[in-house]
């Protein structure tokens, strides 16, 4: 069988410079039309100002592949990380009314905040912060696999679970792009101001710039007709589940608007800090935003990160742009010409090494015309060379299977489908697919509409298939050949299991103990899943008070329908975890843990999934 070598996608070279005039609408719409012939997205919608005034506005594409509507200007979608500038808006807002300094340190206003490295972290300052230089990780490690909820009460316990990481670098000498120190900031708002991240948003920069078709509420979205974006399947897209909850991410990355609606925000910015004769925020303040603060580059081209935006001074502008699981955006804004322009997609991401373009290109193109001037490729990657190469005969069924991570939490399969061989990853969101291009018998490239990556495979002497490697999806063994490191095999009657090295094992008449210094897991049998919920439910409120709920999850596991359930609970000053897992399936076994919440992913990730996962009777 011959595997073919890809997608064969033929280019559409726009070249020329067109010039700003009275065809300048003219010349942005047939520019957006020939780019969404060229990516073949779903969606996009743009808004462009000058001078303070909107000098074009459109939507191509539909908001939902499988449904009619057009994609408009008033099409509500996420703008992701440039939620973070209205974060540093915020923040500013505050500095001016003395409530914060942009030098204090995190632990001045969040005293309990520490990672591993207590000595480093506090010396961490709100303008490190704010600028991405505070050496945090890009994501606190929250919980793993058992959590798709995330409620109001996650950022602070998401923000705690930072206990167990190390910076990437002392604070203040490089730069990471972390959500982790955004989200921080999203808590301190909210305890010096005493609103909740969302209301003071609304009430102090959404409202008076009458942006009212934008929320980082996620209870308003089904109202606001808000959009939940696509998924890359099979060379095209499907639209994605609709994301439950991730109002802990609000300060980094949830913020829901129409490019309308934007424009009145970087007017704001143009005006630094003045709409409509309504003081957002003061001028110092706007510029001391665009101070640059940590050096950076990206795609060949040198930027700045200043605060909640970043410098890119080869062109003049500020932007920021923003990226979720299913939509992303670009937001640009060049002071001198008072330009600003916004994009957004309702997808994650274009693919520029398969498509030569990319968000950040299309808006500086869109800058181009406006300025007269002609079309170039900003930040966009050297197209791959195509390898022209054929699996042996017969060979290509050695890579078919399922895949599954060392610590079960990722998952894929590969197959063929019309002579092309598929790698299918899941998520939490659906199934994201990737077609290959083999280089080698050890080496292929993995594509879909959204995004390219090398792959690499790991073979025995008789070439059979071990494993699987990428950066699109990580490391997965083939057809759960899972060694477990430092576990060790428990076997109970008829029933066997791995627990850590470090954990004992206890048995009493009718419940297993699983255990260490830390903490204890039960392992007993129930009779019903509604008595065990029960039965949790009673022993997290005998300890405190619960303070959020996660819904009831099911998921298959290793052949088992399993169920999962979250509480949280306030005892005193400090938050627990009551973790609930039942396994089905005619084994009615349950997995039960009252845990401090600093532990929680550790114990779900390291004992819950690896006993399900080794799981056999």
């Amino acid at each position: 069988m011959r595997i073919k070598m890809g997608l064969v996608f033929t280019l559409l070279i726009i070249a020329g410079s067109l010039l700003f005039g009275q065809n300048q609408y003219s010349d942005v719409d047939n520019y957006l039309k020939k780019t969404m012939e060229l990516v073949n997205i779903p969606g996009m919608s743009v808004a462009v100002i000058k001078d303070g005034k909107i000098i074009f506005e459109n939507g191509y594409g539909v908001e939902v592949i499988e449904e009619d509507r057009l994609m408009t200007p008033y099409s509500v979608s996420a703008i992701g990380s440039v939620t973070k500038t209205f974060t540093t808006i915020a923040m500013m807002q505050l500095v001016e009314q003395g409530l914060i300094n942009l030098e204090d340190k995190v632990i001045d206003h969040l005293p309990w905040f520490r990672t591993l490295e207590k000595e480093k972290s506090d010396i961490i300052s709100i303008a490190m912060i704010l600028s991405n230089s505070s050496g945090l990780p890009t994501n606190a490690p929250g919980f793993s696999w058992i959590i798709e909820d995330i409620g109001e009460f996650s950022a602070l316990e998401i923000s705690k679970s930072l206990a167990s990481e190390k910076l990437l670098f002392d604070p203040g000498v490089s730069f990471n792009y972390s959500n982790s120190g955004f989200i921080l900031a999203g808590l301190i708002i909210e305890k010096l101001s005493g609103l909740k991240y969302a209301d003071y948003v609304s009430n102090y920069i959404l409202g008076p710039l009458g942006m009212k078709n934008s929320s980082t509420d996620i209870s308003s979205f089904d109202n606001l007709g808000a959009l939940y974006g696509h998924l890359p399947y099979y060379g095209t897209y499907k639209s994605s589940n609709r994301i439950r909850n991730t109002a802990a991410l609000a300060a980094g990355s949830e913020l829901r608007s129409t490019v309308i609606d934007m424009t009145e925000f970087m007017e704001m910015i143009l005006n630094y800090g003045e709409l409509n004769d309504v003081r957002i925020v003061s001028e110092d303040s706007i510029r001391n935003m665009m101070v640059p603060r940590v050096e950076t580059k990206a795609m060949g081209e040198e930027f700045s990160y200043c605060l909640g935006i970043m410098s890119f001074p080869r062109k003049e502008v500020f932007f920021h742009g923003g990226q979720t699981k299913t939509m992303s955006s670009m937001m640009l804004i060049q002071p001198r010409t008072k330009t600003g322009i916004i994009v957004l997609f309702n997808v994650t991401d274009i693919n520029s090494e398969i498509f030569q373009i990319s968000p950040s290109q299309i808006a500086n193109n869109i800058l181009n015309i406006v300025n007269g001037e002609a079309l170039e490729n900003v930040y966009v990657k050297t197209k791959r060379v195509e390898i022209d190469f054929d699996l042996p005969e017969g060979e290509e069924l050695k890579y078919v299977g399922k895949y599954f991570s060392d610590d079960g939490l990722s998952t894929g399969k590969i197959s063929i489908i019309d002579g092309d061989m598929y790698f299918e990853a899941e998520s939490d969101l659906g199934q994201i697919t990737y077609l290959l291009d083999f280089e080698s018998r050890l080496s292929a490239s993995g594509y879909n509409v959204a995004e390219v990556g090398d792959i690499s495979f790991n073979a025995n002497s008789k070439g059979d298939i071990l494993s699987v490697n990428s950066s699109l999806f990580g490391y997965l063994r083939k057809d759960r050949d899972i060694v477990l490191e430092n576990y060790k095999s428990i076997k109970i009657d008829n029933i066997s299991f791995s627990i850590p090295v470090n954990y004992n094992l206890q048995e009493t008449s009718d419940t297993i103990l699983i255990y260490n210094d830390d903490c204890t897991v039960e392992y007993q049998t129930q009779e019903t899943l509604d008595q065990f919920w029960e039965e949790m439910k009673l022993r997290s409120t005998a300890e405190g008070e619960i303070i959020r709920t996660t819904a009831v999850q099911s998921e298959w596991i290793n052949g088992i329908k399993c169920y999962q359930q979250l509480y949280v609970v306030n005892v005193g000053e400090e938050n627990f975890l009551a973790a609930g897992l039942y396994l089905d399936q005619e084994k009615d076994v349950s997995l039960f843990a009252f845990i401090p919440y600093s532990l929680g992913t550790q114990v779900l990730r390291d004992v819950f999934h690896k006993i399900v996962l080794t799981f056999d009777s």
